[in-house]
């Protein structure tokens, strides 16, 4: 859901190898597909109603500024499985995956460069405050790794430890 209330959500189609984003500007319309696409997508992030980014399988990340009419590739020219992806604020945006990628966009996806996560592993997920600043990446094999400067470094695995239980509690 973006700031505007509109809805966009990615759903697989493994048959086809594909994926479909569809999007709902109204909670009283139904939802309208605006692209199909291959490779598989894994995740869609969008800063607001007009500005996303979808990212998947074979290094694929597509990027649209007109609220899905159309879509342009903006691959970092590897092969990586990309499967978290966050647009932190007008400017910046992340993507993460396979051998313990991250890349960072300064122009709101346009352009990317890797980033040392000083990790092999999988990351799965990355949560970047919107000062672009300080931020987390989660992965294979209990990996946790922080950056306090907008990911010029990361900090090793804070923790040896996998947690037996996680608790969510509401401030």
């Amino acid at each position: 859901v973006t700031p505007q209330n509109v809805i966009y959500f990615l759903t697989y189609l493994p048959a086809a190898d594909s994926s479909i984003v569809f999007k709902n500007i109204s909670w009283d319309s139904a939802f309208v597909p605006v692209l199909f696409t291959k490779p598989l997508c894994n995740d869609i992030s969008f800063q607001n109603s007009n500005t996303g980014i979808i990212c998947g399988y074979s290094g694929s990340l597509k990027r649209t500024s007109d609220g899905g009419q159309s879509w342009t590739s903006h691959s970092p020219g590897n092969s990586f499985i990309f499967q978290s992806v966050q647009m932190v604020n007008p400017n910046s945006a992340y993507v993460t995956g396979s051998g313990g990628s991250i890349f960072k966009s300064t122009n709101s996806g346009i352009n990317w460069f890797p980033q040392n996560s000083q990790t092999p592993w999988y990351i799965n997920d990355i949560s970047v405050l919107p000062n672009d600043s300080n931020g987390f990446a989660v992965g294979d094999f209990g990996t946790i790794i922080k950056t306090s400067n907008g990911g010029i470094t990361y900090t090793g695995n804070i923790s040896t430890e996998i947690p037996g239980e996680f608790l969510l509690m509401q401030n």
